[in-house]
C-alpha cells in the first residue's frame, strides 16, 4: 500500500510540473490570425544534430536545399502525435506546389522506445518520404533543448511509463534558417499559408534579384504556374500570340514599304548624277 501511494505522489508531481510546463508552452501559442514567420533578415541558423532515421540511416533534422517542416511525437502516442501529423498531411495537400518540395521531420520524444524498427512500422502509416528520427537519447534530448520542447517521463502502475511533451510545428526555410513557428491551436490553413509565404520570402543561394522575380512571379500565378514553369510560359506565350499578330504585321509592312523608296531614291540619284 505504501509502495502504491508513493507512485502515486510521483506521478501527481510529475503531473504538476509537466502541467506548469505546458501552460507555459500554452501561453505561447500562435493566436488565430498573427504571422508565425520571421522577416527574411531574422531568421537564426536551425539547430542541427546527427540522428537515424526510420531506415537506421544517419539522417540530420536540416534538409539543405528543402523548406522543412518540423516536429516531435512519439510511436506509442495515443491522440495527439498522430493529431499533429495529420494537421501537417492536410496543410501539405492545401499547398500545392510548395508541398513538392518539402521536407517533413519528426525527431522522437521517446528515444528509448522508439527504436529503428518501430520507426519503421510506424512510418508506413505516413507518406512517403517522410523522415521520423531517434538517436541515443542525451543527443535527442540536446535537439529538445535547441527547438525549447519540454518532454516529461511519468510512471505508470505496471512498471511502464507515458510521455507528455509539448507540441510545436517548427518551420526551416531551404537556407536552413528557423523562420518560423506554430503552437498550440493551429489549423491546416495556417501551416499551408505559412509555408507558401516562407517560400516566396526566402531567395535561393545562389539566385539574382531575376530568378527570385520570376518565382515570385509564377507563385501569384497559382499552383500551376510554380509547379510547371515552362508549361506556363508557352501558355502565356499562345495566349498573347493573337495580341502580337497585329503589331507585328504593322512593323513588317513598314519594314517592307521602306526599303522600295530607298531603292528608288537610290536610282534617282545615280541618274541625276550621269547627267
Amino acid at each position: 500500500m505504501a509502495m502504491r501511494r508513493g507512485l502515486w505522489a510521483s506521478v501527481a508531481l510529475v503531473a504538476i510540473g509537466t502541467g506548469l510546463s505546458l501552460f507555459a508552452e500554452a501561453s505561447r501559442a500562435t493566436p488565430p490570425g498573427s504571422d508565425p514567420l520571421q522577416s527574411d533578415q531574422a531568421r537564426p541558423p536551425a539547430p542541427d544534430f546527427d540522428l537515424i532515421d526510420q531506415d537506421g540511416h544517419p539522417a540530420r533534422i536540416v534538409r539543405s536545399g528543402k523548406p522543412t517542416v518540423l516536429t516531435f511525437g512519439y510511436t506509442s502516442c495515443p491522440e495527439f502525435c498522430p493529431l499533429i501529423l495529420g494537421q501537417i498531411r492536410k496543410a501539405l495537400i492545401a499547398a500545392g506546389a510548395v508541398a513538392r518540395d518539402t521536407a517533413v521531420v519528426e525527431v522522437t520524444v521517446d528515444p528509448e522506445r522508439d527504436t529503428v524498427p518501430y520507426l519503421s512500422r510506424y512510418a508506413k502509416a505516413w507518406p512517403a518520404g517522410w523522415s521520423f528520427l531517434t538517436g541515443p537519447t542525451p543527443r535527442v534530448a540536446r535537439a529538445w533543448n535547441a527547438y525549447s520542447v519540454v518532454v516529461d517521463k511519468g510512471p505508470v502502475e505496471g512498471g511502464d511509463y507515458t510521455v507528455t511533451h509539448s507540441g510545436k510545428v517548427v518551420l526551416i526555410d531551404r537556407q536552413g534558417r528557423r523562420a518560423g513557428e506554430l503552437a498550440g491551436d493551429w489549423t491546416p490553413a495556417q501551416l499551408a499559408s505559412a509555408l507558401d509565404r516562407m517560400e516566396a520570402s526566402t531567395g535561393r543561394v545562389g539566385d539574382g534579384p531575376v530568378l527570385t522575380t520570376w518565382r515570385e512571379l509564377l507563385r501569384r500565378c497559382g499552383a500551376f504556374a510554380s509547379a510547371n514553369p515552362v508549361a506556363f510560359g508557352l501558355v502565356v506565350l499562345l495566349l498573347a500570340l493573337p495580341g502580337l499578330v497585329i503589331p507585328i504585321s504593322f512593323l513588317v509592312a513598314v519594314f517592307a514599304h521602306a526599303e522600295p523608296r530607298t531603292e528608288a531614291k537610290a536610282v534617282a540619284t545615280y541618274h541625276l548624277d550621269e547627267r
